[in-house]
């Protein structure tokens, strides 16, 4: 797969109890992916960016 870099902006849409908040990635970031719905993602920092992998089974 050819990598191109794409950037969108996005709001954070909301706090969820005391330890999360909700992030909407757009959709063709996740299409790109194959992220969908039920799947994990492994997430981590790396200086000032946020990693979001996904795990696979």
């Amino acid at each position: 797969m050819e990598y191109v870099e794409s950037i969108e902006i996005r709001k954070v849409q909301g706090l969820q109890g005391e330890r999360s908040f909700t992030l909407v990635l757009p959709k063709e970031f996740a299409v790109r992916l194959g992220i969908g719905k039920g799947d994990f993602l492994k997430c981590s920092i790396d200086g000032r960016r946020l990693l979001v992998e996904k795990v696979e089974a």
